[in-house]
């Protein structure tokens, strides 16, 4: 379906088109009926993707909600439990037979899952009027709401609640603040995302050309990310609602726990919260530890249930991101990795104890962050090497894109969001023109052609 495929796409003219008419409609003939209009146009985006898709969904929203409703009736403990065991089941078995086994795999189905057992997990612990929402079409916006359908942030209903469902009149610093940052999105999606990505899959020739494809893949993955997501919070920001930010400049980070604090926040929160937690407090894993404290009798006794909760949620973590053993191997190498990190630990205190200045030191801090970004570079090449290589592309950029690219990286990295109106209007131009002239389309391309053609 080339109409659906085009719709769906952040990037696409006919989403633009789509979400501008959505931003006009919304503070004009709906201004009254806000929530109801965004949840008509979130149905009608998802509907783009095929019919089929939308029996999914349906079933996810009307399961979670019929089960939320139950516990918060005065019914016996066990017959909840048993309604939340079995519409977990449910949505985690949909979601792996569509991810794994099924040749259909309808558009959100990892992120809209999550969301929606995070409303059932949170509404079955604290069955209150605050955490189970009674309106049917309110939990549908709460999972369907499109600018964070295909790839988050994910939010949690007790917070998104606040800004999704009240009445919004139109402000201007909420509209230029997230036009900029909708703008700074498409910027560093279409001119470094798109020119880079396929540069790093075709330098597979030596370790050095292995290297730079790993760096390249670096800045592409982030750009590709965290582009789509300041879209995505650009245009909830422009409609006065608050989505979670879901980067705070990760490569910046000292060691791979602090990455992943800065990295994809909302995923790692939802398996901290959810699957975490849960483990290392369920009852097989407290015999586990008391049985583990009286056979070991040492460190390894009291640490083996954080080595095996830890080692299961990060393995979750890569099937969450795909179907074949590379993820699997990429979640299990993060999760060894932190944990080495969590035994090294009395090592490292011991060391910036005999050395306390080097704490304050910014050439050490420089190596901390450079040491990081190698090692997450590394773990990242997993992930690569599932997405697969293409070595009969030939690296084709020419030096001034070069120079482009790498001002266009310094500036994602230095760049921050401007406080006055004007300047948001004036970062928000400039960004689109530089979309417009050095966009996918690349060096060279006629920029009024490239607007016709696409327009």
């Amino acid at each position: 379906m080339p109409f659906a495929s085009e719709i769906i796409s952040f990037t696409s003219p006919l989403f633009l088109s789509f979400a501008v008419l959505v931003i006009l409609l919304y503070y004009t003939v709906f201004r009254k009926l806000q929530w109801q209009f965004l949840l008509v146009a979130s149905a009608l985006y998802y509907a783009c993707t095929g019919w089929q898709n939308c029996v999914y969904i349906v079933i996810t929203i009307g399961s979670v909600y019929a089960a939320a409703r139950f516990f918060g009736t005065d019914r016996g403990r066990k017959g909840k439990r048993i309604v939340f065991w079995l519409c977990l089941a449910l949505q985690i078995g949909m979601l792996a037979y569509l991810k794994y086994i099924s040749d259909r795999f309808p558009l959100g189905i990892s992120f809209y899952t999550l969301q929606s057992l995070s409303y059932l997990i949170d509404s079955y612990r604290e069955p209150t009027a605050e955490r189970i929402e009674t309106n049917p079409g309110k939990l549908a916006l709460f999972v369907a709401f499109f600018p964070q359908l295909t790839q988050g942030p994910m939010a949690r209903y007790s917070e998104l609640k606040k800004t999704l469902y009240g009445g919004h009149a139109f402000s201007a610093d909420a509209f230029t603040g997230g036009l900029a940052r909708a703008a700074f999105g498409f910027f560093k999606k279409m001119v470094i995302a798109d020119a880079l990505m396929p540069l790093a899959r075709a330098y597979c020739h030596g370790p050095a050309q292995i290297a730079v494809a790993l760096l390249l893949y670096a800045a592409a993955l982030y750009c590709d990310f965290t582009g789509g997501i300041d879209i995505a919070l650009g245009l909830a920001q422009m409609l006065g609602i608050a989505l979670p930010e879901n980067f705070n400049r990760p490569y910046l980070a000292k060691s791979v726990a602090e990455f992943w604090r800065r990295w994809h926040m909302t995923m790692g929160a939802w398996f901290r919260d959810y699957v975490f937690m849960p483990l290392s407090v369920s009852a097989p894993f407290l015999k586990l530890s008391s049985w583990s404290r009286k056979t070991f009798k040492n460190k390894l006794g009291k640490r083996l249930p954080v080595y095996i909760a830890t080692l299961l949620t990060w393995l979750l973590t890569g099937a969450w991101h795909g179907g074949n053993a590379w993820f699997l191997l990429w979640g299990l190498a993060n999760g060894l990795i932190i944990l080495l990190s969590q035994e090294l630990e009395p090592l490292y205190r011991k060391f910036h104890t005999r050395f306390p200045r080097l704490r304050e030191n910014k050439l050490y801090g420089a190596f901390q962050v450079v040491r990081c970004f190698v090692i997450m570079s590394l773990i990242r090449g997993i992930n690569l090497a599932g997405v697969g290589f293409t070595p009969e592309l030939t690296p084709a950029l020419a030096w001034p894109q070069w120079i482009l690219i790498t001002l266009a990286l310094l500036l994602v990295i230095f760049y921050r969001p401007p406080k006055r109106r004007l300047w948001r209007v004036c970062a928000a131009g400039a960004f689109i023109v530089a979309v417009l002239v050095f966009g996918v389309y690349g060096f060279g391309y006629d920029s009024a052609a490239f607007m016709y053609s696409r327009f």
